[in-house]
């Protein structure tokens, strides 16, 4: 028997008699590197949470569910617009873009766009990185923002879903983002001054005290 045959025969042997071990250990190695993944992207996203800088955002919410991860409101938030130079434009069209945001607030107390950019910017303000692109007629990057999702409890996300006009545009409902790296995460939705949860929380409040006066 030449050499190669019964190297052959040696190497379906040894699958033979360790084909199951063989198995697990894979399985076992797919299993460790999906939870790697999933808890590098938690890593990222505290990170996230902690170093970013904020960003404040125009928003409108309705409330749909996700069957895996439970009950949230997917933010409506305003895109962004700036006013750029034609030869930009004629670069853009439609790209992956970076944006800078001003360390002030405006008259709103809403983030205001500073720059756009095709590459990663260097600087100290804070950015995002975003889909965007570039209208023909009026030389103005449209902004569309990439993170939508906001998971609240589920008596929370259908309190706000009843009511429509908690996150119209008149109640100044606004997103605080946290941006690092281009990055950026939904820290809290803020109807005024408060936190969603805490103004959902009064109005609860509110309407028991009503109901026991009632009563």
């Amino acid at each position: 028997m030449s050499e190669s045959l019964q190297q052959g025969r040696n190497a379906r042997e040894f699958l033979q008699r360790n084909g199951k071990k063989i198995a697990i250990a894979a399985l076992g190695v797919l299993i460790a590197a999906q939870l790697f993944a999933a808890f590098y992207q938690i890593l990222k996203y505290e990170s996230v949470l902690r170093y970013g800088k904020p960003i404040v955002l125009d928003t409108t919410a309705y409330d749909p569910f996700d069957p895996l991860r439970g009950r949230y409101i997917r933010l409506n938030i305003a895109n962004g617009e700036f006013q750029t130079s034609e030869k930009l434009c004629d670069r853009i069209r439609e790209s992956t873009l970076f944006v800078t945001y001003k360390d002030e607030l405006d008259d709103r107390n809403l983030s205001v766009i500073d720059n756009v950019y095709l590459t990663k910017p260097k600087t100290e303000l804070a950015y995002l990185k975003v889909d965007g692109f570039c209208g023909y007629s009026r030389n103005a990057v449209e902004i569309n923002y990439n993170f939508d999702r906001y998971y609240m409890q589920e008596d929370q996300a259908k309190a706000v879903d009843l009511n429509a006009r908690l996150m119209s545009r008149e109640s100044k409902a606004s997103v605080i983002v946290r941006a690092l790296d281009g990055k950026g995460v939904i820290e809290k939705v803020m109807i005024g001054s408060q936190t969603l949860e805490e103004y959902l929380r009064d109005q609860e409040q509110d309407g028991l005290q009503e109901q026991e006066e009632n009563d």
